[in-house]
């Protein structure tokens, strides 16, 4: 059985539906849990839901939470698409705060009219099913811990830079090329 691992630095966006079947779109800003059933996917499942995700229109107006400005707001890259597209959108949002964090997703977007995943085809709704929220309504819930539902994978932990004690320009370069090494060696084992 291979091993499953987190994808470091990378912004992934999956999708899961609640207990009423409605869909949302989950990014994980880089550091957010992930559920090891999304990372377990084979690269032909994860190519059908992008495509899926991807190619469907736009069929509604969205509501969008005023912290999570958006500078594309009709187009690609906002949480404006998804939204408008049907589904409701989570962001980890943790990335962006230096204190007080949730440790959880933050809703940010509320499509007016949301998709079911009755309406979808029948490959995508078998790919959904593990990953169904069986107890929440995406609609009530401002923000989700994806831990307390799904076994998930997290990212290793951030090591911070040592720094010398007195640093000058050379110094702090230096310890900054031994920790990049230190990750890119960890993130090879």
């Amino acid at each position: 059985m291979t091993t499953v691992e987190y994808p470091v630095g990378i912004d992934l966006a999956w999708i899961a539906c609640d207990r009423h079947g409605e869909i949302a779109v989950f990014y994980s800003a880089g550091p957010g849990p992930i559920p090891k059933t999304v990372l377990e996917l084979t690269e032909a499942e994860d190519a059908s839901l992008e495509t899926f995700l991807l190619g469907l229109p736009i069929v509604c107006g969205a509501e969008i939470k005023g912290e999570f400005p958006s500078t594309a707001p009709e187009g690609k890259g906002s949480f404006n698409e998804p939204a408008r597209q049907g589904c409701y959108v989570f962001d980890w949002s943790d990335v962006h705060r230096a204190r007080g964090l949730l440790k959880a997703y933050e809703r940010c977007a509320l499509p007016l009219m949301p998709l079911t995943v009755e309406t979808l085809p029948v490959d995508i709704q078998t790919l959904l099913r593990p990953l169904t929220f069986a107890d929440i309504a995406f609609r009530d819930c401002p923000v989700l811990d994806v831990e307390k539902h799904f076994e998930c994978l997290l990212p290793p932990p951030f090591e911070p830079i040592d720094l010398p004690q007195q640093p000058d320009k050379l110094g702090v370069i230096n310890a900054v090329i031994k920790w990049t090494k230190n990750i890119l060696s960890t993130e090879r084992k």
